[in-house]
């Protein structure tokens, strides 16, 4: 005798087949595109080092992912709307921690509405997991070629609240809420401080609310873009006797919830760190519900009988094999509805360029041949500056965009320091930072 499923999570579970009658072409087509990946026509693998640094150098807009399908329809979607047919750039990166399992990572570089982006793609989800998005924004802060002017964690996650949202429909962040780090026991109720330190910066925050104002998202009219709250936390949710539990711990308006949001806004909030970040997601599911049995013979009943737009030809072994990939093809979906309000995002949202790309927009007025690097440096900090990049070696990320200026033959420097004093600075520094890296291996052998 087959056990029924929980009485609780029936509801959802027909809410969902319901769904993918009304959106079924839209779910099967935006599956086939994450299934499938074309190598040879998208990426152009990079090893050569000179190049690679100039890559990071121009990047002012990094996005996350963790998911393979999001990693796959953004790339496939990105390069089939910028209409320049120029190969998605791919370089393996080496995370301090990399997961045993997947040790290599990958970063994709690409131009997006006249903007360099530098997407980096986790192998395992969460925040502090190894491999995670911790150690991804880890990593962005210990290149010295990477200052960027904003990080965007993009994709998938889960709702909370069905009544008033529907799958595909995409929440931007204004402020995260961490459950489980950062939750406290009051009595036995599991709490989080509502006045966190969590939220994007203000000037992105007036950005995005212009972007409402001036309706860019009207024209969605399949699914709803919102800007509100998110949780965030370690574990994924699966319950909704857990979702409920853990949508209780603040008073705030928390419509969806994520598994990467707590680490990447506080590792873009320490005091040797400061970049404006942002998550966007697109609701694939409610927390449960997500994968569903198919050897359960109720399940199969219950979605012959909503979704009646299944051709009578199917078998029983297709209508299975459906039934068991439908997570993927609502994730699928979900993460196509995203790439479009992204998609509007750097096509209308004026957000500040890296430092490189000023600097040769800069020089461009001067023909590279009539300023000095004295000049170039002031301007540069001038930049840097007014983009709020601090932390980290601001010094060495200038000397560093002047190097590849030099070497692409963009400055004509009068002076002559930057061959001899930014090399020999760069150089001094890189020896320096190396002794001290041995140096600690040492003392932890002995």
């Amino acid at each position: 005798m087959i056990t029924p499923r929980s009485t609780y999570s029936l509801p959802i579970q027909k809410r969902v087949f319901s769904f993918y009658e009304e959106k079924m072409q839209l779910c099967d087509k935006s599956y086939v595109s994450a299934e499938t990946t074309d190598v040879d026509a998208i990426y152009d693998t990079i090893s050569n080092d000179m190049i690679k640094n100039t890559l990071f150098a121009k990047t002012s807009v990094i996005i996350l992912t963790a998911n393979k399908y999001e990693r796959n329809i953004l790339h496939n979607k990105v390069f089939s709307t910028t209409n320049t047919n120029m190969k998605i750039k791919k370089v393996e990166i080496d995370l301090l921690t990399a997961c045993d399992r997947f040790n290599k990572v990958y970063a994709y570089s690409f131009e997006w509405h006249g903007k360099t982006c530098l997407h980096i793609h986790a192998n395992v989800t969460g925040s502090y997991t190894i491999g995670g998005a911790a150690d991804i924004i880890n990593w962005i802060k210990s290149n010295a070629y990477l200052f960027p002017t904003l990080i965007i964690s993009f994709g998938i996650c889960f709702g909370t609240n069905e009544k008033n949202y529907e799958l595909g429909d995409v929440i931007i962040s204004k402020k995260i809420y961490p459950y489980f780090i950062g939750a406290k026991v009051n009595g036995e109720e599991l709490v989080v401080v509502d006045d966190n330190a969590f939220q994007i910066d203000m000037d992105l925050f007036n950005k995005i609310s212009d972007l409402f104002n001036n309706n860019r998202f009207n024209k969605l009219n399949k699914f709803k873009v919102t800007f509100d709250n998110y949780l965030t936390g370690e574990a994924v949710v699966s319950s909704l006797k857990t979702r409920s539990t853990i949508n209780s711990i603040t008073t705030q308006n928390t419509p969806a919830g994520d598994m990467e949001g707590y680490g990447v806004f506080k590792e873009c909030n320490r005091s040797d760190f400061k970049v404006p970040c942002l998550v966007i997601k697109s609701i694939c599911d409610w927390g449960a519900e997500k994968n569903f049995d198919t050897s359960n013979e109720t399940t199969i009943a219950t979605f012959k009988s909503i979704v009646k737009s299944i051709p009578d030809s199917k078998t029983t072994d297709e209508i299975k094999q459906l039934v068991s990939t439908l997570k993927d093809r609502i994730q699928a979906y979900s993460v196509s509805c995203a790439f479009k309000v992204l998609d509007i995002m750097m096509q209308y949202c004026e957000l500040k360029k890296s430092l490189l790309n000023e600097l040769r927009e800069w020089l461009s007025i001067y023909n590279g041949v009539s300023t000095t690097c004295k000049e170039i440096k002031a301007k540069a900090y001038e930049i840097t500056n007014a983009n709020g990049i601090s932390g980290k070696s601001v010094d060495l990320y200038i000397h560093r965009c002047l190097m590849i200026l030099d070497e692409n033959d963009q400055i004509k420097c009068h002076d002559d320091c930057i061959n001899d004093n930014v090399k020999d600075n760069c150089i001094n520094k890189e020896q320096n930072a190396a002794v001290r890296i041995n140096n600690r291996r040492k003392s932890v052998k002995t």
